[in-house]
């Protein structure tokens, strides 16, 4: 069954602001250093700017992912993924390639490894640098400052001078190495005063964002005035528009409905290491929904999109990359709410333009689509190619022949000139 679709309504589009240039961060979860360094040409032909790794320090034994978010030495850059000497290479590697390695940083609490946990005789730290022993009322802002994360990671005292000290020479050794930028790790588990001390030490061209998972947008906002945060107000939107009852038109400037943080200040993801590691995660019905909202994340140009190793070889999210890319500078357009032969199909389809250079076509419904008079877009006149099929258009002149849209896909539509040949 196909439904057509005609855009006969006059056009009227919603251009918004963009931030400034933002590239695509790819998270290279857990992966060994050294291997990694082998796959940086390969993330850089597939368009990714940033990579980021997981945390470097002396870590809790297990050989678990977890095992890496439990500092035990921040003195020591040396654990599962490899030593001081392989992040080295990889980042002197990655910068030959022009590609800048973020670090993932955990400075909220230690492991709960033995025999450090029953004393809390670290290192670095001792019984008095940590917090009483507290599990956490999510609900109370003071309790998530000095609890302890799942009521067993030790927390630091953050407002001590000499943990905000010893955080600063970790910070100061891994950018003596050429990190390019770091993740906080539990982020809204610090006072934001400590992360202003940390950015003070931070050049102004290394990107650093912070990991927060905000009951509320206030409580994520306490944080956007020092650097971006991970916008999980944004993924419950998507979750929740790519629902087969959701309205895709909810992803509409989602910030201006406080569905999501301010785009400037947020780092906007469909996926992470937590949503695929933990049970109880806010996450989509069905996992062919991750590249469907890469698409709209990646077509907007809005925020630091953030894509997870696992999605990378998708076709649509690698498509989407390369639009990205083609994109960057050009203003951001939607195109208003078709009119359908059948009014249930509207809130599953979502059009983005960029400029008058390109078109994402975002069609979240479960039975084929046709579309037909698209000369009505406010593209240039041209041919344009679609970077997954290589699918050629002609517009201009006469409408361009009707689109058929396969059921939960997305295409993206470039103009072909002198910059995207």
């Amino acid at each position: 069954m196909n439904l057509k679709l005609s855009l006969s309504l006059p056009l009227m589009l919603l251009s918004l602001s963009l931030p400034a240039r933002a590239e695509v961060i790819y998270q290279a979860f857990d992966d060994p250093y050294l291997e990694l360094e082998a796959q940086l040409p390969q993330l850089r032909s597939l368009g990714y700017a940033i990579i980021q790794i997981s945390p470097p320090q002396k870590s809790h034994p297990a050989d678990v992912w977890w095992a890496n978010y439990q500092p035990i030495d921040l003195t020591r850059l040396e654990n599962r993924l490899g030593n001081e000497q392989d992040l080295r290479s990889l980042i002197e590697r990655a910068h030959e390639l022009d590609l800048k390695i973020l670090v993932d940083t955990v400075l909220n609490h230690m492991a709960n490894v033995s025999p450090y946990i029953e004393t809390l005789e670290y290192p670095q730290f001792s019984a008095i640098h940590f917090h009483p022993k507290q599990c956490i009322d999510y609900g109370d802002r003071a309790q998530v400052l000095v609890g302890w994360v799942g009521c067993d990671l030790p927390d630091l005292r953050t407002r001590s001078p000499y943990v905000r000290q010893q955080a600063k020479t970790f910070i100061q050794k891994l950018l003596d190495l050429g990190a390019d930028g770091f993740r906080f790790d539990s982020a809204k588990h610090i006072e934001p005063e400590f992360f202003e001390e940390i950015q003070a030490l931070i050049p102004e061209d290394r990107f650093t964002y912070g990991e927060i998972i905000g009951e509320t947008l206030e409580e994520s906002q306490e944080y956007t005035d020092i650097f971006p945060v991970t916008d999980y107000h944004l993924y419950g939107t998507m979750v929740d528009a790519l629902k087969p009852e959701g309205d895709l038109r909810t992803l509409i400037d989602p910030h201006q409905e406080r569905r999501a943080l301010d785009p400037s200040s947020s780092v906007r993801f469909a996926n992470n290491h937590d949503i695929v590691s933990n049970e109880g995660f806010y996450t989509f019905t069905d996992p062919a929904h991750i590249p469907l909202a890469n698409a709209y994340l990646l077509s907007t140009g809005e925020g630091y999109p953030f894509i997870f190793k696992e999605d990378a070889t998708d076709p649509i999210t690698q498509a989407g990359v390369q639009f990205h890319r083609r994109m960057q500078g050009e203003p951001l357009l939607y195109p208003p709410p078709p009119s359908l032969t059948s009014d249930s199909a509207s809130p599953d389809l979502l059009l983005v333009q960029r400029g008058n250079r390109g078109l994402m076509i975002l069609y979240k419904g479960r039975v084929p689509l046709t579309l037909s008079d698209l000369g009505m877009l406010s593209l240039a006149p041209g041919e344009y190619r679609e970077l997954q099929s290589g699918q050629r258009l002609q517009w201009g002149g006469e409408d361009p022949a009707p689109l058929s849209l396969d059921p939960e896909s997305a295409l993206f539509f470039v103009k072909q000139d002198e910059r995207t040949s």
